[in-house]
């Protein structure tokens, strides 16, 4: 419990000065010093100021350890990604102490980031701002909060920052080893995001060590996933289809957890593995499986991506014209008019092609997307080749090992 704080708020409440406060119990300055948490006085020191105050140091104590019980639960759920009920909800709004304050908001800015109301959860974590790093509970829900809303809007960099420079995961050595799992699992996400593959490895490793003998299947498969991403883009292609059979084999064991969701990321994942080894046939089976257990954007377009370099016109042309969900990010838009135009080169004029590739290559470029630039860009060049326009197709071979290289060079 944070005494100093709530001693000082009391006080204030009550117009009191530190002075009459303090009189008779301890001197004024050591009174200050507790008020700002910089010493730790006995019990009977607190328990004489919260007397004086109109409080019963029991009843505050046990109050305060109540309500922190009740955060702490709707942290885990959160975390669990549970469903709150309406009393959970009310907690993270209804006014608390001082001491709980912060606890509290960091909680509500933790769920307000999971509902994908990112403006007000990122209100609330300016308001509240770094604190000093210390090992103690603040510290790691801080950190564990920020990491997950910066994981969610992309803010890859920053995790990887703050893990650098503060060694972030040393703070949860208190916590239980799920939640170090936790951190580490979204630090290995981070950097694989950032193109960090090898990086991304050896956190991944870290959050499955920690995260041994324990039974919480979902945060299980989602280790099985990520190692699995990983592992695909450092070409460990068999090493990562060990990682997904698995949690295929979790989902078939546990009912639970086997929501049509889950299965669709799977097999997504299964099937970009494949088309990663260009062994199409295997890509479109998965891509196919997927949707049938989700109608997802991102996997029709990497469905429609396969169709397009395997050749498979036919079945393409049916799948662009479709009637598809609304694109859920930038790059599924540019990567939309880039594989219509790959899909009607051979009847369009070379001027029509370059007018419809250029724009959407250009934004792809422009948001770093390198994976995506290493799908394209060999196959523009291809084209540009076709049509001796050898000023364009050295221009993509180019960026396609340009991107190579920084990806090398940056994992």
């Amino acid at each position: 419990m944070d005494k100093g704080v709530l001693i000082r708020t009391y006080r204030k409440q009550q117009g009191m000065k530190q002075d009459d406060l303090a009189v008779g119990i301890c001197t004024t300055s050591y009174l200050s010093r507790i008020e700002n948490n910089l010493v730790t006085a006995t019990e009977e020191v607190y328990a004489l100021l919260f007397q004086r105050l109109g409080k019963v140091y029991e009843d505050v104590q046990h109050a305060h350890d109540e309500m922190v019980h009740a955060l702490e639960a709707v942290y885990q759920a959160l975390v669990d990604d549970k469903p709150l009920n309406d009393a959970q909800l009310a907690l993270l709004t209804t006014k608390t102490t001082a001491a709980l304050h912060t606890m509290q908001q960091l909680i509500y800015a933790r769920y307000l980031t999971r509902e994908q109301q990112f403006t007000q959860a990122e209100a609330i974590l300016k308001t509240i701002g770094q604190p000093a790093f210390t090992k103690n509970r603040l510290t790691t829900l801080y950190i564990g909060v920020t990491t997950y809303y910066q994981l969610s809007t992309g803010a890859y960099e920053s995790i990887l920052v703050t893990e650098k420079q503060e060694n972030a995961q040393r703070y949860f050595s208190r916590t239980q080893s799920y939640e170090q799992a936790i951190y580490l699992y979204h630090v290995a996400f981070a950097a694989h995001r950032h193109y960090q593959f090898s990086l991304a490895a050896q956190y991944i490793e870290k959050a499955i060590a920690l995260f041994t003998h324990r039974y919480r299947p979902l945060f299980q498969l989602k280790l099985y996933s990520m190692k699995g991403v990983i592992l695909a883009a450092l070409n460990r292609f068999d090493e990562a289809m060990v990682e997904y059979t698995a949690g295929v084999e979790l989902l078939e064991a546990v009912p639970a957890i086997a929501t049509n969701k889950q299965w669709a990321s799977i097999f997504n994942n299964m099937a970009f593995c494949f088309e990663q080894q260009k062994c199409y046939k295997e890509a479109s089976y998965y891509y196919q499986k997927s949707l049938q257990a989700w109608d997802d954007v991102h996997t029709m377009i990497n469905y429609l991506r396969t169709l397009v370099f395997s050749g498979d016109v036919t079945k393409a042309k049916e799948l662009q014209q479709q009637e598809h969900k609304a694109f859920t990010a930038e790059h599924h838009q540019h990567q939309w008019a880039l594989l219509a135009a790959l899909l009607h080169q051979t009847s369009a004029t070379q001027a029509t092609f370059q007018a419809q590739e250029e724009p959407a290559m250009k934004a792809i470029c422009a948001a770093k997307h390198k994976e995506l630039i290493l799908h394209y860009a060999p196959k523009l060049a291809e084209i540009y080749g076709e049509w001796h326009q050898y000023k364009k197709m050295a221009y993509y071979y180019q960026l396609a090992y340009k991107t190579s290289e920084e990806l090398r060079v940056h994992d």
